[in-house]
């Protein structure tokens, strides 16, 4: 860019979404009061399907984001780190997440910007499915 600015790296995965309820609390004037609300949260559930084990499921796919905003290296002794920030974007496309300034190694954030960390142990399962499948977080 002409100022001198340089543009971020962003990066968007797969991930996985629970549906899910929170309360919020209203005033209408009067009295407060409070209502549930249905919201998507990200991440899976655990499922126990023998008595070997359990297996994660979630109720549909959304997307994580991640917004590098500045690499530094400390120092000959220190491993180079990453200054990002991580917003989520639910199954009906809403963004949300806080936009505070997130910072890690690396050789972590390069695991971090693939997506969901158990794709690679598990198969995560689709619930309300009949077929039982499997969600595609590739």
């Amino acid at each position: 860019m002409a100022d001198g600015s340089v543009s971020p790296e962003v990066y968007v995965a797969k991930f996985p979404f629970l549906r899910s309820t929170f309360t919020r609390f209203t005033y209408d004037g009067e009295a407060p009061g409070q209502e549930e609300v249905e919201c998507w949260k990200p991440g899976v559930d655990w499922q126990q399907w023998s008595e070997e084990g359990a297996e994660p499921f979630a109720d549909g796919v959304g997307e994580v984001i991640l917004t590098v905003i500045s690499r530094h290296k400390p120092g000959p002794k220190y491993p180079e780190r990453v200054f990002y920030t991580r917003q989520w974007r639910d199954p009906e496309g809403v963004v949300f997440g806080k936009r505070k300034l997130m910072m890690t190694t690396v050789k972590a954030f390069e695991r971090k910007k693939l997506g969901f960390w158990l794709k690679s142990k598990f198969d995560v399962w689709l619930i309300g499915s009949e077929t039982n499948e499997a969600l595609d977080l590739s």
